[in-house]
């Protein structure tokens, strides 16, 4: 169990019959967030998150994230005195797990997997592209979440992903969004945003394994725009 919620985290850690490419909400998202302009400015970031693992063995640890243009993610979780670290370099990935005694390539499907959920529980411009990446989406009405007025959505990206996203009527920013990945139902809310550079950002977050809260993040640090060395991101 613990091993799935250690993947849950550093994934993360998103009824009509009819769809429409033009769904006007997601360009509300994208307004809302800080503008098209601004979202597409940024080219790099970096982030310092404090994570609480509150599901089966109750732990704390830091992680270190660091994103490149759409396709280098590399990721530090510090883990019981153990370091574990992913990195992905265009369509090869990779992870240091010492716990399963190194250096090893990540399977398809696990590649994918990251790559979807970091995309998503980043909530930053998450939209800003919407119609070059194909997405359709249902609007499901409006429902109450943690006491808030949500319009419910469910997205299907290009790859035939399906995503349900909850977003708050008021401020047009996502609060929840829900996915299954790797045999898993993840729940992610956004508890808390931040304001950065006339842009909004996700400061506390909480995600769900199954029905159950499994941790909590903390964002201490959060960068955009800085210079990353592209061997960061390449296999040790």
């Amino acid at each position: 169990m613990l091993k799935k919620i250690f993947f849950a985290i550093m994934m993360i850690a998103i009824t009509a019959t009819t769809y429409s490419q033009n769904c006007d909400i997601l360009e509300q998202v994208v307004k809302a967030s800080g503008g098209r302009e601004k979202l597409n400015s940024v080219k790099s970031t970096y982030a310092e998150i404090k994570t609480k693992v509150v599901q089966g063995q109750e732990m704390e640890m830091m992680m270190k994230m660091w994103t490149k243009g759409d396709n280098k993610f590399y990721m530090e979780q510090d883990i019981m005195g153990m370091t574990m670290k992913i990195g992905i370099d265009g369509n090869k990935g990779w992870m240091v797990n010492p716990m399963a005694g190194g250096t090893q390539d990540l399977p398809a499907d696990q590649l994918g997997a990251i790559k979807n959920q970091n995309k998503r529980s980043a909530g930053f411009g998450l939209f800003s592209d919407w119609k070059e990446q194909g997405y359709k989406c249902e609007d499901l009405g409006v429902v109450d979440i943690d006491e808030k007025k949500c319009t419910k959505v469910k997205v299907t990206e290009k790859d035939n992903s399906v995503v349900t996203y909850y977003i708050d009527v008021i401020t047009n920013l996502i609060h929840k969004f829900e996915s299954s990945e790797q045999g898993m139902n993840i729940a992610v809310y956004f508890k808390q945003y931040q304001k950065k550079d006339g842009m909004f950002y996700p400061k506390k977050m909480e995600t769900h394994v199954n029905g159950s809260l499994a941790a909590t993040m903390d964002f201490i640090k959060f960068e955009t725009n800085i210079d990353i060395d592209d061997a960061k991101f390449k296999k040790p």
